[in-house]
């Protein structure tokens, strides 16, 4: 888009192009918790766009949270117009259905690789940045240590909609070695590292089908305490790692 960085905040995000910081966190496809965020004390500003935007401020500095939606045309649009503003570092928090039977609901899942779903032929690899995840990453460790929840590295395999996930794709997810599966996270590191942005991206573990614990069959109780006293302690955990980002880098 060839418009200027103020229409761009205006319309799209129902901010100034000074609400769009240098670190932003980026709720993936979970709005009912970016609520949840914009409801602490330490947020200064919130906007409403075609994407809601809030600005928090942490420890001295200021950071941008942004609500994307599910699929994978929201994410590449936003980080698409997020390159007009002085945006230089972006996390994605987001769900993620776990693909190995020893990941736990609860459990936090940092994807060193995300693919994109191919049972039948060739699929395309992104990374992370390594800088990025590496400036908050005792904090990570700290909080699961805390929480009583194991933290995960692996792949994480991005599909197109609830449906693809099928006794097909669960048997190419364990041919493959692929830790979780989600909807979004693919398209979020790809558009970000081809704009030259850091990125990195962590996930609670909603469900696991591998376990028989999809979405769609009966939770056991200790799992659903489990994963929302995870989601509980997230705001003053993505605070600690906004903090940590905007002193380092």
């Amino acid at each position: 888009m060839d418009f200027e960085a103020e229409r761009i905040g205006k319309v799209f995000f129902g901010s100034s192009p000074n609400d769009i910081k240098g670190t932003v966190v980026m709720t993936l496809g979970i709005p009912w918790f970016f609520k949840r965020l914009n409801k602490q004390k330490s947020i200064i500003k919130r906007n409403v766009g075609w994407w809601n935007l809030s600005v928090m401020r942490c420890d001295g500095s200021e950071v941008t949270l942004l609500s994307v939606g599910s699929g994978s045309s929201e994410v590449t649009d936003v980080i698409r117009l997020l390159t007009k503003f002085q945006c230089r570092n972006i996390v994605g928090i987001g769900l993620a259905g776990a693909l190995r039977r020893e990941i736990q609901i609860g459990d936090i899942l940092v994807p060193t690789r995300c693919v994109t779903s191919s049972v039948s032929g060739a699929r395309k690899t992104v990374g992370y940045s390594e800088e990025l995840y590496s400036v908050y990453k005792s904090g990570l460790e700290d909080f699961c240590t805390k929480n009583k929840v194991s933290l995960h590295y692996g792949t994480l395999c991005t599909v197109d909609s609830v449906t693809c996930e099928n006794s097909e794709f669960y048997s190419y997810s364990k041919s493959q070695g692929l830790s979780g599966v989600d909807m979004e996270t693919f398209y979020l590191h790809k558009e970000a590292i081809k704009a030259g942005l850091k990125v990195s991206s962590f996930h609670v573990i909603s469900d696991n089908p591998i376990a028989h614990k999809s979405f769609l069959d009966d939770i056991p109780e200790n799992d659903i305490k489990r994963k929302r006293r995870v989601y509980g302690k997230l705001p003053s955990l993505l605070k600690s790692v906004a903090s940590v980002i905007e002193k380092e880098l």
